[in-house]
């Protein structure tokens, strides 16, 4: 369950990273689960990186309105970008909304 993903991370932990690069497409169930994934990390005061993201998905989040939601900043074409990301922040900032 997806539920289950964001509430098994230790709060030590300010930044979750999915790695995308087995994912073919995004349908609608996807998206409604990366919605849910990002609403949990935004209430938890987590950042949200993907990785590996190819140029068909990318597509579908903007058309599921997931790339305003998880920030463009936040989608990678590769695991490389990605971790250089992740190691220039911490939390995102107080007040950012899903």
């Amino acid at each position: 369950h997806i539920r289950n993903l964001t509430e098994d991370i230790e709060e030590r932990h300010h930044t979750v990273m999915l790695r995308m690069r087995h994912v073919p497409f995004i349908d609608a169930t996807a998206a409604m689960a990366l919605r849910e994934i990002v609403g949990d990390c935004r209430h938890a005061h987590r950042r949200i990186l993907l990785s590996g993201v190819s140029a068909r998905c990318r597509a579908d989040l903007e058309r599921h309105g997931l790339v305003s939601a998880i920030g463009p900043e936040n989608i990678h074409p590769d695991i490389q970008s990605a971790l250089a990301h992740a190691a220039v922040g911490d939390t995102p900032e107080e007040g950012d909304a899903a």
